[in-house]
């Protein structure tokens, strides 16, 4: 395992891009040069947008074989200029710096006896593995260079014998002088290089890498078994159009440099974890499904054995839990996995004796499901979680006791903050489906006073509001936080097709695109206006990615006689056209076998049916619509066409477009502009206010 800086692309292109801008979302350095002054409000009395944007993050965590430290990153700074360095933590010395470089990559890795740390370095000088001593992280007392340019990850072996590194080809010397005397220019669906797993010999360092793929499968992962000299690789075809769900497994032998098939199983097969013993993996599974569309589950698979083919029928073990699941350690104790449970997400224990999986307590905790870190053996498990009204945070469980104790304490920062409170609440769709979604009342909540609400809706649909203030700690785009503030209600809804709620109701998405899922989230605007507690008059909407679709799609439907009123919406990074984005789609797989059963020219009613622009005609709700100009998801044409659609029947429209490459709005200092441009959109129709930012005098 690796600490990565740079979070995992996501594997669905209608995945939510507005990810909480944290510690792993962050690159570089924004520097301007000169500092600028602080934007101010917009609240007097309570803290600025700024103020919010800057809130120091942590994590993911790596703890040592014995589990007694655990290093993580830690992000700090301003609106122009953010560091991430890394930190140690151990009950003994509590947390102080480890230090990493100006070309520390993000990745760290114990050495299996605990007595050093290994950083991943790339620079001018070339890449190198350079070895610290938890005592002394200020100087190497080992550096082993490394004849990459490039690597993705590694991963030392349980012996210190081998690093593994996962290193992508580089382009031909052809197609780079093409690029040079030509270009540059960037070719449609050209394949993504291909990632070949290396091994280093760190017992001879005159030893040459080893290329242990062929340079015709591309490895995702490679994780060393615990017992013997081979590792579980993850692999498929190079990165390219349709390909993103075609994932096996197989087991490569470091004496004998075979590669012998393991895990077959049609769609993706992923996220290894070893059995102690070495005998067996667990992994994440979807059986009999080529194109993913339905909830992980978790898989057991025997090691290969010594005769044919050696490939293993994955067992499911999570079938009585209805919904995705993820393995995150395998030790004395047994397997322990997390799955997403609606608004929260819970740990669970496969005892090694067999049995039925248990959940493990996690008392007044929200999980993130994504950054977990076993020790050695499985005993103490290291892991992010956040309490309702609180930043994300790392944890430690003894999985002995079940105990959980808090490691970092970023959650100080707003410890004095008033931050409302939240409940999973639950109501009824047109159609009868329960619908879950998260309601975030304010300060002063009253219950027999009618407030504004804004609903946030998530991307993905693959996604899934949790109940928890964390996603919204630091500020990413939408002022969550100044709105319950000012005294509104805001409500996250969980619609059909958002993950946690297992298969059945994710396949509720196709049959349901934009009347459906835009319905669920109206059903819940109304439930609060008939419980009493939303002033029908004052709603806004908004969303990004497929919660701007949804948001584009609630702008063109919305009409002085709907039923549910929605004052003024914000279409983030939306669909408006399902023809289009067919073509722009790069998995338009998914677009077209799974969500509507075919290609536009054969499904082009469907399309239709499903897109904003067909309804477009005699609009009349205020939109707001934000887009990066150059997003690799989501086409900037399809806002444009709804935008002017608006503009030319007279309906006050405004458009924001944020330069850059991205499918989420790129620079920091973008996105404290797209939260004050949000807010003061909806301070012009739910309040009846002008917002516009001004300066405070201090410059830091």
């Amino acid at each position: 395992m690796t600490l990565r800086l740079n979070a995992t692309s996501a594997l669905t292109i209608l995945s939510l891009a507005l990810l909480p801008q944290g510690l792993l979302a962050v690159q570089g350095n924004e520097d301007r040069g000169t500092p600028l002054p602080r934007v101010s409000g917009p609240l007097p009395g309570y803290p600025s947008f700024q103020d919010v944007m800057e809130l120091e993050s942590v994590g993911p965590p790596r703890i040592d074989p014995r589990g007694e430290r655990i290093v993580f990153l830690r992000g700090a700074g301003g609106i122009d200029e953010r560091t991430i360095t890394l930190w140690m933590w151990s009950p003994s010395e509590g947390t102080r710096e480890f230090g990493s470089g100006p070309d520390f990559t993000g990745q760290f890795e114990w050495t299996a006896d605990g007595r050093y740390g290994v950083l991943l370095h790339t620079g001018g000088a070339g890449s190198a593995l350079r070895f610290f001593k938890p005592e002394a992280p200020r100087s190497p007392e080992r550096v082993v260079a490394l004849p990459f340019p490039s690597i993705q990850e590694y991963a030392l072996s349980p012996d210190g014998r081998w690093v593994a590194l996962l290193v992508p080809q580089p382009p031909s010397a052809a197609a780079t002088f093409e690029q040079e005397l030509l270009g540059p220019f960037m070719e449609e669906d050209e394949k993504g290089a291909t990632v070949d797993l290396w091994l280093l010999d760190l017992n001879d360092p005159s030893a040459p890498p080893r290329r242990m793929t062929d340079g015709v499968v591309s490895v995702q992962e490679a994780v060393w078994s615990p017992t013997r000299p081979e590792l579980a690789i993850v692999h498929g075809p190079p990165e390219g159009r349709n390909n993103f769900w075609l994932n096996d497994i197989s087991l490569v032998d470091v004496e004998t440099a075979s590669v012998t098939p393991w895990v077959t199983e049609p769609g993706k097969n992923h996220s290894v974890v070893w059995s102690p013993d070495g005998d067996r993996i667990a992994l994440v599974t979807t059986p009999g499904e080529a194109l993913t569309n339905a909830a992980a589950e978790i898989g057991i698979a025997d090691r290969p054995g010594g005769s044919g083919d050696g490939e293993q029928a994955v067992r499911v073990v999570t079938a009585a839990i209805p919904t995705e699941a993820t393995p995150v350690a395998w030790g004395a104790h047994g397997l322990v996995f997390v799955a997403e449970l609606g608004t929260h997400g819970a740990m669970f224990l496969l005892p090694k004796e067999g049995g039925a999986p248990r959940r493990l307590p996690t008392p007044g905790l929200v999980i993130q499901a994504s950054e977990f870190d076993q020790s050695m053996g499985g005993s103490a498990l290291a892991f992010m979680a956040a309490p309702t009204d609180g930043m994300w945070d790392i944890h430690l469980m003894d999985l002995e006791s079940a105990s959980i104790s808090r490691v970092t304490d970023v959650g100080q920062q707003v410890a004095d903050w008033q931050l409302g409170s939240r409940e999973t609440i639950r109501w009824s769709a047109s159609d009868g489906t329960e619908i879950e979604g998260v309601l975030h009342r304010p300060p002063d909540f009253d219950p027999r006073v009618r407030r504004p609400l804004l609903v946030d809706v998530h991307g993905g649909p693959r996604a899934a509001a949790l109940e928890t203030i964390a996603d919204h700690l630091p500020g990413y785009g939408r002022p969550v936080l100044h709105w319950l503030w000012k005294g509104a209600l805001v409500l996250e809804p969980n619609y059909r097709g958002s993950s946690g709620y297992g298969t059945d109701f994710r396949r509720l998405h196709p049959a349901g695109i934009g009347e459906g899922d835009a319905g669920d989230v109206l059903a819940g605007i109304q439930h609060l206006v008939d419980a009493g507690l939303v002033d029908e008059n004052r709603v806004g909407v908004m969303g990004w990615s497929y919660g701007g679709f949804i948001s584009a799609w609630i702008s063109a439907t919305n009409r002085e006689d709907s039923p549910t009123k929605v004052a003024a919406v914000s279409a983030g990074a939306g669909i408006t056209d399902w023809r289009t984005h067919y073509g722009w789609e790069y998995d338009n797989y998914t677009t077209g076998e799974f969500s509507f059963g075919g290609p536009p020219w054969q499904r082009g009613d469907a399309y239709d049916r499903a897109s904003p622009m067909t309804y477009v005609e005699g609009a009349r709700t205020p939109t707001l619509f934000q887009h990066v100009e150059d997003d690799p998801i989501v086409p900037l044409a399809g806002s444009r066409r709804q935008y002017r659609a608006l503009l030319e029947q007279g309906v006050d429209t405004r458009m924001i477009v944020y330069p850059g490459r991205s499918h989420g709005v790129p620079l920091v200092r973008q996105r404290l502009g797209a939260m004050w441009q949000n807010w003061a959109w909806f301070a012009k129709y739910l309040w009846g206010e002008e917002a516009s930012p001004s300066l405070d005098a201090e410059v830091r």
